[in-house]
């Protein structure tokens, strides 16, 4: 059968949260290839991927998440890919809804959508905090027109942080040719890899819908990295590819403000 889209879950060690991310894949409204990939192969992957029909691949030389990544990309070939995060949930009109934005926008490079947030175990939902309206707010430019192509746009969205949340993004292999994430980031892969891309030529989409949600809790890659300080490094390093170095650094101790909005007890997310 051939599939305009796949979804490739990364998935590492035991997750509590992977049986409900692939039972939420196997919902949609049109179906997509499913495609589980790890480095760290154990009984609980094994037994969900069994659960579920779906195939595991093992990553056989990681050494970080950039590298799992990039790894998971290989299985997707030159069609459509959705990295899905083994935490998170997708509503069951996303894959549909991505798939008919890139066959509108023959250009596309990516394709995103809104997101709500769910709080750690206990599944609470949240659609209107501070730091989602602030990122809905950067992506104005988006209410002009769903599609942004030109350079000056597609930066502007990402200039005061990156309000396109990763899971929900699917990627357009077919315009992005030898696309990779950078192995100089474990937590702002995802943010420098969109300003990347926003230098090619083609669109960049967005669905404001929310089809995606997007799992905050304590155990999370971004969560620890905000701990050990690496997001914060990071940010800034991002920062200094938009602005000069002093504006950069002002910007960069503003947005580290955020977190502190961005949490509930002690589970923060990006």
């Amino acid at each position: 059968m051939q599939y305009k889209h796949t979804f490739v879950v990364p998935a590492y060690q035991e997750s509590p949260y992977l049986d409900a991310c692939l039972w939420s894949l196997k919902q949609q409204t049109v179906k997509s290839r499913i495609v589980i990939v790890t480095s760290t192969p154990n009984a609980l992957i094994t037994a969900m991927a069994e659960k579920y029909h779906i195939p595991v691949v093992v990553n056989p030389a990681s050494g970080s998440i950039a590298a799992d990544w990039n790894f998971a990309l290989q299985q997707g070939g030159k069609g459509l890919l959705t990295l899905a995060h083994q935490d998170d949930l997708y509503t069951e009109r996303y894959a549909e809804s991505c798939m008919k934005a890139a066959e509108k926008h023959k250009d596309a490079l990516l394709v995103f959508t809104d997101y709500a947030e769910i709080i750690g175990k206990g599944g609470a939902m949240r659609s209107n905090t501070a730091m989602l309206q602030i990122k809905r707010l950067l992506l104005l430019p988006y209410l002009l027109k769903p599609a942004l192509r030109t350079r000056f746009f597609k930066r502007a969205v990402l200039r005061f942080g990156s309000p396109i949340c990763c899971p929900s993004v699917c990627l357009n292999l077919k315009n992005l040719p030898n696309f990779h994430f950078s192995p100089n980031f474990s937590v702002n892969m995802d943010w420098d890899a969109w300003l990347r891309i926003s230098d090619m030529v083609g669109a960049m989409i967005y669905i404001p819908e929310r089809f995606c949600l997007h799992r905050i809790h304590s155990d999370s890659e971004t969560s620890r990295g905000l701990h050990e300080s690496r997001r914060q490094d990071e940010d800034l390093c991002v920062f200094q590819k938009l602005w000069p170095k002093p504006v950069a650094h002002i910007i960069s101790r503003v947005y580290a403000l955020s977190y502190k909005s961005n949490a509930k007890t002690d589970e923060v997310g990006k």
